[in-house]
This record gives C-alpha cells, sequence and structure tokens, in this order.
C-alpha cells in the first residue's frame, strides 16, 4: 500500500495495522510506503514528524520524491491513497497516471481533494468563490480579496477529477462528496446545523450526484483493470 501525501502532517494521521488511514482506507499489511512529495522539510526530518507505529512488524519506507514521477516499478501497490494532496499539484493528470501505473491488477485509488467548485470557502486562504474565477485570475483574485498569494493551489472539480482518472485506464471510476471535516463545519458557522442534512444527503444516490458538485471535498474511487485473460 503507498500513502500519498503532501506533507508529513498527513502522513502523521495514519493510525497503522487493521484500522484506518486518515479515516478513510483500511491497512491490510505490507508492502506499505509513505510517499511525501511537495514537503517544506528534508526526508531525514520526516521520521522525527511520524508517530512510532509500524504495519504488520514493519516499519514503512518513507520516500521523499515527486508525485509526478513516482520511484517505484510498474505493479508495485495493492492500494494507493492520496488525502489533501492533488490540489497541489502542478500537473493533476500526471499525479493520477502514476498512481494507476503503480497499483497491482485490480489495485485501488482512493483520493481525497478540494473541490474547485465548493459553496463554502476555499480552504487554504479562506476567500469564496475562488473557483468560480477563471484560473489564470486565481491569484489576482485571492490577493485583491485577502491579501494573500494563490500560486501553488490548483482544486479540481467533479469532471476534471474524473476525466484525469479514466484517462489513465482506471476503471469503476466514481467521484462523489466526502464528509465533512470539522474545519469544513466550522467554515459553515451559523449554517452548522444544516451538516446533518448534509451528509444524509450526499449518501442518497440521486441526490449525492448533485450536491457533489458543490461539496467542500469530494473523494475518488478507482481501479486498475485485470490481465487481460484473467478474471
Amino acid at each position: 500500500m503507498l500513502d500519498a501525501c503532501s506533507t508529513s502532517w498527513d502522513a502523521s494521521g495514519i493510525v497503522m495495522k487493521n484500522r484506518v488511514i486518515s479515516g478513510c482506507v483500511t491497512v491490510t499489511g505490507p508492502p506499505f510506503a509513505i510517499c511525501c512529495w511537495n514537503l517544506g522539510i528534508t526526508l531525514p526530518a520526516l521520521p522525527s514528524t511520524l508517530p512510532n507505529r509500524t504495519v504488520s512488524n514493519c516499519v514503512p519506507p518513507l520516500v521523499c520524491c515527486n508525485g509526478e514521477h513516482l520511484p517505484f516499478p510498474d505493479r508495485s501497490f495493492q492500494r494507493v491513497v492520496s488525502l489533501g494532496t492533488l490540489e497541489h499539484s502542478l500537473d493533476a493528470d500526471a499525479l493520477v497516471a502514476e498512481a494507476a501505473r503503480v497499483l497491482e491488477p485490480n489495485g485501488r485509488l482512493h483520493v481525497r481533494t478540494v473541490n474547485r467548485f465548493s459553496l463554502l470557502s476555499e480552504p487554504h486562504v479562506g476567500v469564496w468563490g475562488v473557483g468560480f474565477v477563471p484560473r489564470r485570475w486565481a491569484d489576482a483574485y485571492v490577493h485583491w480579496r485577502s491579501g494573500q498569494r494563490y500560486e501553488h493551489h490548483r482544486p479540481l472539480s467533479v469532471r476534471e477529477i474524473g476525466r484525469a482518472a479514466r484517462a489513465s485506464g482506471l476503471r469503476d471510476v466514481r467521484v462523489n462528496a466526502a464528509a465533512l471535516l470539522s474545519a469544513d463545519r466550522a467554515r459553515l458557522g451559523a449554517l452548522a446545523a444544516v451538516a446533518p442534512a448534509y451528509e444524509m444527503a450526499r449518501r442518497t444516490p440521486a441526490i449525492g450526484r448533485v450536491v457533489r458538485w458543490g461539496a467542500p471535498l469530494l473523494d475518488l474511487e478507482a481501479s486498475r483493470p485485470p490481465e487481460p485473460g484473467t478474471a
């Protein structure tokens, strides 16, 4: 299993062995690796930021690399997980393609990422409406509204995420609204009371397909096809 994260904070949220990874994915055992890119720290410093845990008595290797060019052979992992990383990539299509490449046949990909067209404020800068502005104007818009820069964020829409997965040869592609995080609930402010209704709506098939277009976070689930001639 490969946990592809953009910061050491993502990696430190991993709960090992037969539990869940950052609330999303069950760990089934080695091989397991943590791959970090877009890091502001060096690889030697990374282990000190992580909890002292193992998977099936195996210490996961830490690899600092560019997620758009993963240093792993084809078909290396049964599962690839990426939480809060896709929106920081300069080439999200390449990142998804690399995740597909290192998956074994029938391997699963899970990505959780910010929705470009979220109806809440952009979580990295706290400015509303960034996703509805043409991307070439987004930095200027954020700077005008808040004085911050927005040069290294590129959230994707439901359609863009699904298209990237299908272009990478993945199948069973599903892009759905993700559960609200505590930070999302805080951004709701006085409207926090609607959170239970949102959770119910996103789980309802027909309604969920509409809700996902303006959801704060999106979950991508997809799998690599089996080898020709195999079940």
